[in-house]
């Protein structure tokens, strides 16, 4: 990818580097034509989020309710500053969202890995636009279909984390 100020940089190198940590599952980062890479969403990883959470006595209900919990954007924001600490300055990240789970859909299990961020980025558009803004959350309306052909709506206010 190449930044408004012709940096070139690596979207997936950075994605990588963020999901070497146990806590993150899942990461896209987004930039192109703004002059920094600047946005990230991030998948906590479950399990491993959800041991250091029992640790550290901190009760949650599900995975959305786990991801926007204050300790839990702490603990990702380190993950993020330490995955900022070796990268060019056009590159780092300075805004994150602990977004609710980027699962593997139809669409974005395209064979053609290299359309999956377009796809992300079309599903995500109001939460990656507010990763570029000044707002301190974005209220994310989900649909999810259960296994069993009912579907219902998930209605979240996801908080943005400046770095």
């Amino acid at each position: 990818m190449t930044l408004h100020d012709g940096t070139r940089f690596s979207p997936q190198f950075i994605e990588s580097k963020l999901k070497f940590s146990p806590y993150i599952k899942e990461s896209v980062v987004f930039g192109g034509d703004l002059a920094f890479c600047d946005g990230a969403l991030i998948n906590i990883d479950m399990e491993n989020t959800g041991k250091w959470a029992e640790n550290h006595q901190l009760a949650y209900t599900t995975y959305t309710d786990l991801a926007q919990k204050e300790q839990v954007y702490g603990l990702v924001r380190k993950q993020v500053e330490t995955a900022n600490a070796d990268l060019p300055t056009a590159a780092l990240s300075s805004a994150f969202a602990a977004a609710q789970r980027i699962d593997a859909d139809d669409e974005e299990n395209d064979p053609h890995p290299q359309s999956a961020p377009h796809f992300v980025a079309q599903r995500y558009y109001d939460l990656i636009a507010a990763l570029y803004g000044p707002a301190a959350h974005v209220d994310v309306q989900t649909d999810i279909t259960y296994q069993d052909g009912r579907t219902a709506t998930l209605n979240t206010r996801l908080k943005i984390e400046q770095v």
